[in-house]
C-alpha cells in the first residue's frame, strides 16, 4: 500500500452519520439485505487510495497506499449495543510509499472492531444517510520493504469515521489531532525511526473510503 500519506493511515474504517433532526441511542437494529435475522455476513471493503500521516513534533510525515482491501463479518440482528456491529479480520495494502519515497509494507495486526456511536436513521436509507462510529483495536505493523531495520513502526488505537448507507461506503476520517481516542505510533525500544522522521508516541491520521459489499446485501442500521 502506498502506506498512508504519513500525514497517516492505517487502517481503516468507520463513522456513520445522518442529517436527521434527532440522534438515537442504542439499541440499534442492523439489517442486511432487508433482513434483521441474527446472522453473520461476510463482507469486503475496497479503498483506493489510502492516506496516512505521522504527526511529529516539528514535521508531518506523509505516506499513502494505492489500494487496501479489508475483509470480515457484519453482525446482523436487532437490539444491538453498537459495539462490534462488524469486525475486520484481515486487510491487505498494496503499492505503498512512505517517508523519503521508500517502498513500504503494511501488515494487519489483530481483529479490528467497527462500532456504532450514534444514528438518527429510523427507516430505509435516505439521500444523506450516514451512521457515526469508529474502528477500534486497529493494529498495523509498517516497515520499509528494503530496510526494515532502518524504518519500522506499529500503528494502533481508534479511527473515527462513518458509514454511508446510500453508497455502502465505510469512510475512515481520523485526523489524529483530537483529544479523545486516536491512533498512535509505537517504535520498538522507543526513540525514533525512518531517519528520525517518526518518533515513538507520535499521533497518526488515517483516511480512506472503503466500498463495502456483503454476502447478504446492503447494510441498513436503524436506532
Amino acid at each position: 500500500m502506498k502506506l498512508m500519506k504519513f500525514g497517516v493511515a492505517t487502517a481503516a474504517l468507520s463513522s456513520l452519520a445522518f442529517a436527521a433532526p434527532a440522534m438515537a441511542a442504542p439499541p440499534y437494529d442492523v439489517l442486511v439485505g432487508g433482513s434483521s435475522a441474527d446472522t453473520d455476513y461476510s463482507f469486503t471493503g475496497t479503498a483506493s487510495p489510502i492516506d496516512f500521516v505521522a504527526h511529529g513534533a516539528f514535521l508531518d510525515v506523509e505516506m499513502d497506499c494505492q489500494q487496501s482491501v479489508a475483509t470480515g463479518l457484519v453482525h446482523g440482528g436487532p437490539g444491538q449495543s453498537g459495539a462490534e456491529v462488524a469486525t475486520i479480520a484481515d486487510s491487505t495494502w498494496t503499492d505503498c510509499t512512505g517517508p523519503l519515497g521508500l517502498d513500504m509494507t503494511v501488515e494487519h495486526v489483530g481483529q479490528w472492531a467497527l462500532n456504532v456511536t450514534d444514528t438518527t436513521v429510523t427507516g430505509p436509507p435516505a439521500a444523506d444517510s450516514a451512521v457515526e462510529g469508529n474502528i477500534s483495536e486497529v493494529g498495523a505493523y509498517v516497515y520499509a520493504t528494503n530496510d526494515e531495520a532502518g524504518c519500522a513502526f506499529t500503528v494502533s488505537g481508534v479511527a473515527d469515521g462513518h458509514f454511508d448507507e446510500v453508497n455502502q461506503d465505510l469512510v475512515v476520517a481520523e485526523d489524529g489531532l483530537g483529544t479523545g481516542d486516536t491512533l498512535t505510533i509505537s517504535v520498538a525500544g522507543g526513540g525514533s525511526t525512518c531517519s528520525g522522521l517518526i518518533s515513538d508516541g507520535d499521533p497518526a491520521s488515517f483516511s480512506g473510503t472503503f466500498e463495502v459489499a456483503t454476502s447478504g446485501g446492503a447494510i441498513d442500521i436503524t436506532g
